[in-house]
C-alpha cells in the first residue's frame, strides 16, 4: 500500500511538471512551450512569475531562445536537448528562481519524450552535466527532503535516465 502511495506521489509531481510546461492556457498550442511561461508559473506553481522569467532571460544571455528550445526538445531535436542540458549544467541557469523554472520544463520533456530518448541524449553530455540533471530532477521530486523511496520510484519510472549503477550525492 505504501509503495502505491509513493508511486502516485511521484506520478503527481511529474504530471505537475507536465502541466506547467504544457501551458494549457487559452491560445497555447497543446504540447508546446509557445505560451506565457510566467503566467503558467504563477497559476500552476503558485509562485512568483519571476521563476520562469529568470529562466528565459538567463537562456537568452547564453544565446538560447528558451521557448523555441523547449518546443524543439518536445519534437525530439537532439541539438535542442544539448542546449537544454547545457542550461542544466554549472554554466547554465543560476539562482533558485531560474533553476526551478528550468526544472519544470526538464521534467516535462522527460515525461513527454520518454525515458529512452531523454536518456540517450543525456548520455552524450559530460559526466558533470548528467549528474546535475539527475540530481536536480530528484530534488524537484522531493528526494532532497530525505525521501529515499523517491529514488526507487524514479528508477522504476525512468530506468534509463536513473540507472541502478548511478548513485545520487
Amino acid at each position: 500500500m505504501r509503495k502505491i502511495a509513493l508511486a502516485m506521489t511521484v506520478a503527481a509531481v511529474l504530471i505537475a511538471w507536465a502541466a506547467l510546461a504544457g501551458c494549457q492556457s487559452p491560445g497555447a498550442r497543446p504540447g508546446a512551450a509557445g505560451c506565457e511561461f510566467c503566467t503558467a508559473s504563477l497559476e500552476l506553481l503558485g509562485t512568483n512569475p519571476i521563476y520562469c522569467r529568470d529562466t528565459v532571460q538567463q537562456a537568452k544571455a547564453h544565446g538560447i531562445d528558451y521557448r523555441k528550445c523547449v518546443d524543439a526538445c518536445l519534437a525530439r531535436d537532439k541539438e535542442a536537448m544539448h542546449k537544454l542540458f547545457f542550461l542544466s549544467s554549472g554554466e547554465g541557469v543560476e539562482g533558485e528562481a531560474a533553476t526551478e523554472g528550468h526544472l519544470c520544463f526538464v521534467g516535462l520533456i522527460l515525461t513527454r519524450t520518454g525515458d529512452a530518448f531523454f536518456a540517450e541524449c543525456l548520455a552524450g553530455e559530460s559526466r558533470a552535466t548528467q549528474e546535475s540533471v539527475r540530481q536536480n530532477l530528484l530534488c524537484a521530486a522531493g528526494y532532497c527532503e530525505g525521501k529515499e523511496e523517491i529514488l526507487g520510484a524514479m528508477r522504476r519510472s525512468y530506468p534509463l535516465t536513473f540507472p541502478e549503477t548511478w548513485r545520487p550525492k
